[in-house]
């Protein structure tokens, strides 16, 4: 199921070009889709296998986060397994929606996503997107991707909002800034546009709480799990072993921890990679997201379910 050495990881992810018109265009650099192809099937692999209780998962049904209670779609589809949800494993929210494994604000519009049955719709309308818009509108990702020109799904432009400023790019290689601060502005000089090098101080309009951090880390947390369902298949995604991570992911109330750091170089694609190891008799995921360069590292197995 994972790689057995240490020096092995699983890569998912897409590139944007740049200067699109509408949706930006693709280009493939991992595995097809899931939509299209279907995921991967490969057993539950040795490494999972060595650890204490690591039977297969069942199919009995608990009891889902209270948010989600009363979210359930007006349609019904079944889910594709006897375990429901990969998340909840609860088989009556509905199972209409697509669930895109990276957020389609990132330009995955195809590219990385699992069919309907998988999630469901009252997981993927509810906790989910709420964690996934956490990190869509995280300041650094929002001006990298509006500087990719990558559109809302009304076809207008992203607006990254900061708290002295907000950007936005009119065309390919320009900055224009709307209701800039003072200080912005004369750091700007006429006509209040930027091409070309330029230095540019922008501040946070908000203050990171733990609760927005929270709510990005599950976003993560989720990603790394569907990914896990697309490279290897129900059998490894819906395993035992990750019971206390799917609950996490839908709980408000959830502790992680993620790390980035101060700088990184921009770059065009969007990545998640991630590697199984068991530190201590206990398991570890380590995961490393890049979303246009901006850097994530945190660990599936960070939650306190053991």
């Amino acid at each position: 199921m994972f790689p057995a050495s240490d020096d092995q990881s699983d890569v998912s992810g897409f590139a944007v070009r740049r200067g699109g018109s509408g949706l930006a265009d693709l280009r493939r650099n991992s595995r097809p889709a899931a939509y299209a192809e279907g995921p991967t099937k490969a057993p539950v692999g040795e490494s999972l296998g060595r650890l204490p209780g690591a039977e297969t998962q069942g199919t009995n049904a608990t009891d889902p986060n209270p948010m989600l209670k009363g979210m359930v779609s007006p349609r019904k589809t079944n889910p594709l397994t006897a375990d429901g949800c990969l998340f909840c494993l609860r088989a009556d929210g509905g199972f209409v929606s697509r669930e895109h494994i990276f957020s389609e604000a990132f330009g995955n519009v195809d590219e990385k996503v699992l069919p309907p049955g998988v999630v469901c719709d009252r997981c993927n309308n509810g906790p989910l997107a709420l964690a996934d818009e956490e990190l869509v509108n995280f300041p650094p990702i929002s001006l990298l991707r509006a500087e990719r020109g990558i559109p809302t799904k009304a076809g207008k432009p992203v607006e990254s909002k900061w708290g002295n400023a907000k950007v936005r790019f009119p065309e390919h290689g320009t900055l224009e800034l709307v209701e800039p601060s003072r200080a912005v502005r004369r750091a700007m000089g006429p006509p209040g546009r930027l091409t070309g090098p330029h230095k540019l101080q922008l501040k946070a309009g908000f203050r990171l709480t733990e609760d927005r951090v929270s709510r990005m880390v599950r976003s993560i947390w989720k990603s790394g799990l569907e990914c896990v369902y697309l490279d290897h298949g129900a059998e490894a995604a819906f395993h035992q072993i990750f019971s206390g991570v799917r609950t996490a992911i839908v709980d408000c109330d959830a502790e992680g921890w993620a790390v980035l750091p101060s700088e990184s170089n921009p770059v065009d694609d969007v990545s998640l990679s991630y590697e199984f190891r068991n530190v201590g008799g206990r398991p570890a995921m380590p995961l490393r997201l890049s979303v246009f360069g901006v850097i994530f590292y945190t660990d599936l197995f960070c939650v306190a379910t053991w």
